[in-house]
């Protein structure tokens, strides 16, 4: 009962939302929008001393930021994102950063 609920809340929440760009640049915007999130996290001090923030809360507020259900932040992220981020994994839980560049460190 609870999981159709969730589901019908989502599907809402999807046919209210407006339609996301399509062009080429939507791929920009998703990972501006991506280092933006991490920043914002960093600022409010959700990483830990070596710059890692947990994934899963990271991918919540990138959830909110973007308006998007669980599954496509995911998608995206996956699409435009990853490629721009370290990843680590402590026991079962994962953390990111963003990749340092040749020279910094």
């Amino acid at each position: 009962m609870r999981q159709c609920y969730k589901t019908l809340l989502e599907w809402l929440e999807r046919s209210l939302r407006s339609k996301k760009p399509t062009s080429a640049k939507a791929g920009e915007n998703y990972q501006t929008m991506f280092t933006e999130t991490y920043e914002g996290m960093k600022k409010a001090k959700k990483a830990d001393d070596k710059g890692y923030v947990n994934k899963k809360m990271y991918m919540l507020e990138a959830r909110n930021k973007l308006k998007l259900s669980r599954s496509q932040t995911y998608e995206v992220y996956n699409k435009y994102g990853k490629n721009h981020f370290e990843e680590i994994r402590e026991g079962r839980s994962y953390y990111i950063r963003i990749k340092k560049k040749k020279g910094e460190e």
